[in-house]
């Protein structure tokens, strides 16, 4: 659905909305032996997607900007998920702060696993 290439992967787990408009999404994938670099590069592909795909739903930029492929030895996550700024009256900045403050959660439980 993402249209990952397994090559470089062991195993993964992840979960997305089937349908809607919220843009949210979490991969945490094992890279094979030696092929770490590959997996990060992958992942960081679906990311850079996914921020140049931003303009069909304006209302998800900032979350989206926000998102992170990060890495831990073999293992690899994108995360892109987070509360919803609901808040109408805010600047491009206090939305992308917001949005970073959330995705930094995601990122602290991932580093926190290790």
């Amino acid at each position: 659905m993402m249209g990952m290439d397994l090559d470089s992967v062991e195993s993964f787990a992840g979960q997305m909305p089937m349908i809607g408009a919220h843009p949210d999404r979490v991969i945490i994938a094992k890279a094979k032996e030696g092929r770490g670099d590959d997996l990060e590069a992958e992942l960081t592909k679906m990311r850079t997607a996914l921020v140049e795909d931003t303009l069909v739903y304006p209302m998800n930029i900032a979350k989206v900007q926000a998102s992170q492929v990060v890495r831990h030895g073999d293992y690899v996550a994108l995360l892109l998920v987070g509360a919803v700024d609901e808040r109408l009256d805010i600047s491009e900045e206090e939305a992308l702060a917001f949005a970073k403050e959330e995705t930094q959660k995601a990122v602290d439980a991932f580093e926190g696993c290790f």
